[in-house]
C-alpha cells in the first residue's frame, strides 16, 4: 500500500529529527507498505520563501495526504505575515483538528531517573505519543 506523507520541517534544527522520526516510521511498518515523501513549504523555510510560516498553498495541499510529520518552531523571524512562527502551528493544529502528536526524543543519562517510568524503558525510547 503506497501512503502520501507530508513533510513540514519547521525551523533548521528539526531536519535532523524529522529525518530520524521518518526512519522510526518506515521501520515500524511491514514490507509491503511504502511513501510517497513530500516537503512543503513551512515555519522558518516558508519565510524565506513566502514571508510568511505557514502559506496558504501549504494549508490546500495538506488535504492531499495521508499523514504529516511536523517539525520544531523554535526560532523566531521577522515578518510581516499575521501569524508568528509559533501561531502558525497552533493554526496548523486547529486547521487540521490535529489532536494527536507523535514526538521524537531522545532522553540524556542525566535525565533518565528524573522520569517516573522505569530506567530500561527511558532508555530505549525512540519517540512519544500524546493526546493534544
Amino acid at each position: 500500500m503506497m501512503y502520501k506523507l507530508a513533510i513540514l520541517k519547521g525551523d533548521k534544527e528539526s531536519s535532523s529529527v524529522i529525518d530520524r522520526a521518518l526512519g522510526i516510521i518506515k521501520s515500524s511498518v511491514n514490507d509491503s507498505t511504502a511513501f510517497e515523501v513530500t516537503e512543503l513549504p513551512f515555519g522558518v523555510n516558508a519565510v524565506l520563501s513566502f514571508h510568511e510560516p505557514l502559506p496558504n498553498q501549504t494549508l490546500r495541499e495538506l488535504k492531499n495526504y495521508d499523514g504529516i510529520l511536523v517539525g520544531a518552531l523554535n526560532q523566531e523571524v521577522g515578518t510581516d505575515s499575521l501569524l508568528s512562527v509559533q501561531e502558525s502551528l497552533v493554526a496548523l493544529r486547529k486547521y487540521l483538528n490535529i489532536t494527536l502528536a507523535c514526538k521524537a526524543v531522545q532522553i540524556s543519562d542525566n535525565n533518565v531517573d528524573a522520569s517516573p517510568l522505569k530506567n530500561q524503558i527511558v532508555r530505549d525510547t525512540d519517540f512519544i505519543i500524546g493526546r493534544l
